[in-house]
């Protein structure tokens, strides 16, 4: 069969679509605002989890959004079902599959979060069509798609997380397109669910951490 140059440019377009990273630098999406990868202690199961963030004033369905790591290879982590939704300035929270520790608010999703490597791996948070969303990486991980412009460098303490920053919006949505310069890492972490309350009033001004 016989493709002609406009097919094969369609295709091309479509494919590059499919695989780009978009920012969220006017705050009109969701965003993975925290990621705990390295926990306490030798035995991390159950420790780990990571934190999506609604920055907008309006509801977001993320049914049948998918979210994966990237290290050596990628693997799906989770696929949201059907209806699921994030509320406006709320956020979601996905912890690991073992012993959840008595200091960590419940879940709204659970899966092999543990799995994250240490020295180096990154998280996609896909749409429903594919279209990556968002994406964290840190230290060694390689695949582009698990990292927007320059990734978070290694060596975070056990027990610290890497936290995005505050403003445009409300609440942790900074997003230049640059992982390294969107997040910063929390000494104290803070992992928020569903049930938390809203980020809002926010004032972005004295929010911004520079």
């Amino acid at each position: 069969m016989r493709i002609n140059k406009l097919s094969m440019i369609g295709i091309l377009l479509l494919f590059s679509l499919i695989s780009f990273v978009y920012a969220n630098t006017s705050g009109t999406n969701i965003v993975i605002s925290e990621v705990l990868y390295n926990a306490n202690g030798s035995n991390e199961a159950g420790k780990e989890w990571f934190e999506l963030y609604n920055p907008t004033p309006n509801a977001i369905n993320i049914g049948l959004w998918s979210v994966s790591k990237g290290s050596n290879y990628p693997l799906p982590l989770l696929t949201f079902p059907s209806g699921t939704v994030i509320g406006a300035y709320k956020h979601l929270l996905i912890g690991d599959d073992g012993t959840l520790p008595s200091n960590l608010p419940t879940p709204d999703f659970i899966t092999a979060v543990s799995t994250l490597y240490n020295s180096g791996d990154g998280i996609s948070l896909k749409n429903n069509l594919g279209q990556i969303v968002d994406a964290v990486g840190w230290a060694s991980v390689s695949n582009t798609d698990f990292y927007e412009g320059t990734k978070i460098p290694g060596g975070t303490p056990d027990g610290y997380s890497i936290e995005r920053k505050e403003g445009s919006p409300c609440g942790n949505a900074i997003d230049t397109n640059n992982n390294a310069n969107d997040f910063f890492v929390q000494v104290t972490p803070n992992p928020q669910n569903s049930a938390n309350a809203t980020e809002m009033p926010c004032n972005i001004t004295s929010d911004l951490i520079p």
